[in-house]
């Protein structure tokens, strides 16, 4: 190994450590940890779990608790992005703590009950095989009301050159990729509905399915290539984050 490469991994390993040493600081209540076995065509990834109570004067006023994955060995790089992501979630949290403060001072003014907040950030590894990490993130609020809402994000890296893969990246060159999809999800979507007539789509669930596809909105699991829409854009809010599954014969 060069003296150059030397130096880039001390310095990525540096910058972790730091980034998650500041995260720890502030959510210190609970940490627990979870290892997950890797071969050699896999990350060696340790879970872990942190959390902190919020409370203004004597009131609850804001639950946080992440999870999330810590990837050793030769996927530092990877690692690095996770824990700026961690970071940046953690300094959010303390933004979202000053609003439910807000709001819990207008409720004291008015009258009217205040319900203790509650922020959930969850990563989700799909797939560890094959020289691919693929992971989603559920970033889940309740904020009073009658219920929370997820927002869903997802990466997927080759472990060897610690990249992100990107949805084309799966497909042969220049093909089109996007009508492929969509033409099968189409189909899995009316075979659904055939299945089970009470599925929850809206009723113009195909136009919805191609205006909001979104080639970032993905993940890979053993069993093939998961395509996902957020709340509400294919059906309502009971129906939650709508997916579909392609399998790895399928793509070409």
């Amino acid at each position: 190994m060069s003296n150059k490469s030397k130096i880039n991994r001390i310095l990525l390993a540096v910058s972790f450590l730091m980034i998650i040493a500041l995260a720890v600081l502030v959510l210190p209540e609970i940490s627990e940890k979870r290892s997950v076995s890797a071969d050699t065509n896999s990350a060696n990834i340790t879970m872990r779990k942190t959390s902190k109570t919020y409370h203004y004067g004597n009131m609850e006023i804001m639950k946080f608790t992440i999870e999330y994955p810590e990837v050793k060995g030769a996927a530092a790089k990877i690692n690095v992005e996770i824990a700026a992501q961690v970071a940046a979630y953690v300094k959010e949290a303390e933004k979202t703590y000053q609003k439910a403060i807000e709001l819990y001072e207008e409720a004291i003014q008015e009258g009217y009950p205040f319900y203790p907040w509650e922020a959930y950030i969850k990563y989700q590894i799909t797939n560890n095989t094959n020289g691919l990490l693929s992971l989603y993130v559920d970033d889940y609020i309740y904020s009073g009301g009658a219920h929370g809402g997820t927002v869903r994000t997802s990466t997927t890296w080759d472990l060897a050159k610690g990249t992100q893969r990107t949805l084309d990246s799966f497909f042969k060159p220049n093909a089109d990729y996007r009508n492929l999809v969509l033409g099968i999800i189409l189909r899995q979507a009316q075979y659904n509905l055939e299945q089970d007539p009470d599925t929850m789509y809206f009723d113009d669930y195909q136009d919805l399915i191609k205006k909001n596809f979104n080639p970032q909105s993905f993940y890979l699991t053993p069993g093939g290539l998961v395509i996902y829409y957020q709340q509400y854009e294919v059906g309502p809010y009971a129906a939650g984050i709508i997916e579909f599954t392609i399998p790895y014969e399928q793509i070409r």
